[in-house]
């Protein structure tokens, strides 16, 4: 039998500093229906009164011409693996959370044929905002331009669109603060158990953050066999840069397993 091992924890992680501005390579991007984007994800710390400018490269991949209408857009974190679902609705509450009213400059953009342009925007803090974690996405989507004065249609499809997504964090009374939730193991066809009739496939780590920043936790996870020995080790979250829990999310951080050759009884630790 496979027991799981869970200390249950609140830990203030003191390693976590406030972000510095952290973007992905120039080379990084995203492409849909025509258009590529780059950056696909930037960070910024902004202090409150304070602004950042933002530049993006958007690129006409057809040999048309076209126009690359620009939204923001609120985001919510995929559970499993943190990658943003956007919120595209216009009915929907902007959370409190939302960067939207921080940007400035954002305008719809024409394009020639394969033609690239850089996209400035400014990031504007305003001198009241409560300090803590802000996000949102930088969204285009390609229509064709028409070029006889006719605005194209405002209804876009997400699956048409482009974007780079943006966190900034506003310094000032930050709680770093994250919460072990669970500590689970998993079978080949994905489904969690405590007892396998064959080698588990992964272990995942459930975090919530609790706190009103971003918090890229790390740690170690430990599986030891039935007489206390390490059979496995290794980080959770270890990427560059490591991947962000939003507040008052949970992200479930998987890893694959190993070190299990003999049937027996293993115990999983996840310090956090």
């Amino acid at each position: 039998m496979l027991n799981k091992y869970i200390n249950k924890l609140v830990a203030v992680i003191a390693a976590v500093t406030m972000l510095a501005m952290q973007a992905m390579p120039a080379s990084a991007q995203s492409s849909g229906n025509g258009l590529s984007i780059s950056p696909t994800k930037a960070e910024y710390s902004i202090e409150k009164g304070k602004a950042e400018t933002v530049s993006i490269q958007i690129k006409n991949l057809t040999k048309g011409r076209v126009i690359a209408k620009a939204f923001v857009n609120d985001f919510e974190a995929d559970s499993d693996t943190g990658n943003p679902k956007l919120i595209i609705d216009r009915s929907s509450e902007v959370s409190s959370s939302s960067i939207a009213t921080f940007i400035l400059g954002l305008e719809d953009v024409p394009l020639g044929p394969e033609e690239s342009k850089e996209v400035l925007l400014t990031i504007q803090v305003p001198q009241n905002a409560i300090s803590g974690a802000y996000f949102g996405a930088i969204r285009f989507t390609s229509v064709p331009d028409t070029g006889n004065g006719t605005k194209p249609d405002s209804q876009v499809s997400l699956n048409a669109s482009v974007a780079t997504i943006l966190l900034v964090e506003v310094p000032g009374n930050i709680t770093q603060k994250i919460q072990v939730q669970n500590v689970f193991v998993y079978k080949a066809n994905g489904k969690a158990s405590s007892i396998f009739t064959s080698v588990p496939k992964q272990v995942g780590v459930d975090v919530k953050n609790t706190g009103n920043g971003f918090a890229k936790p790390f740690g170690k996870v430990l599986v030891k066999n039935m007489s206390g020995s390490t059979v496995d080790t290794y980080e959770i979250n270890d990427t560059v840069p490591r991947g962000n829990v939003l507040p008052n999310t949970t992200r479930s951080f998987k890893n694959d397993i190993k070190g299990i050759k003999m049937p027996g009884r293993y115990t999983v630790e996840a310090n956090v």
